[in-house]
């Protein structure tokens, strides 16, 4: 079963939200059937993996769009501090901000578990994130109907 935080009032909002990656309220993320609300301007999904499918067509359709795009260029429109968000993500992903954009599930959910790191302030909260999670979103962007892919 799909992990829900949104009761765990003590944890960082992105897990509250069922929102590891933190994406923000848009147009798109309300056509989501996870999409449960807004919450000061980030996402609430359903659960966990509804939240990591989001990110995942996020990711997806970023890579489509910037077919040459490299880690280091796709972290850049995520924050500020560029320097420590790569960091992490290359620290936990054994990646180097050089690399393209890989598409392999593996590789994704490597870089996905050191973006959720970086969102949600550490890796014991990102840890919180199950493997069973992250499958569930990868099977969730499959069944996702034509007005959202």
């Amino acid at each position: 079963m799909a992990s829900d935080f949104r009761k765990h009032t003590d944890y960082p909002m992105g897990l509250r939200n069922n929102n590891p990656g933190c994406l923000v309220t848009n147009n798109e993320a309300l056509r989501f059937p996870g999409y449960r609300g807004g919450n000061l301007g980030f996402c609430v999904f359903k659960n966990a993996s509804w939240g990591i499918c989001a990110f995942l067509w996020y990711y997806y359709r970023h890579v489509q769009r910037n077919p040459s795009a490299t880690i280091g260029s796709y972290i850049k429109m995520y924050t500020a501090d560029t320097r420590k968000y790569i960091t992490t993500v290359i620290t936990s992903s054994g990646l180097s901000a050089n690399d393209p954009l890989p598409v392999d599930p593996a590789t994704i959910t490597k870089i996905m578990r050191g973006q959720f790191e970086a969102e949600l302030g550490s890796k014991e909260y990102a840890d919180l994130i199950t493997d069973e999670d992250i499958l569930d979103g990868f099977a969730l962007l499959l069944t996702l109907p034509e007005d959202v892919v």
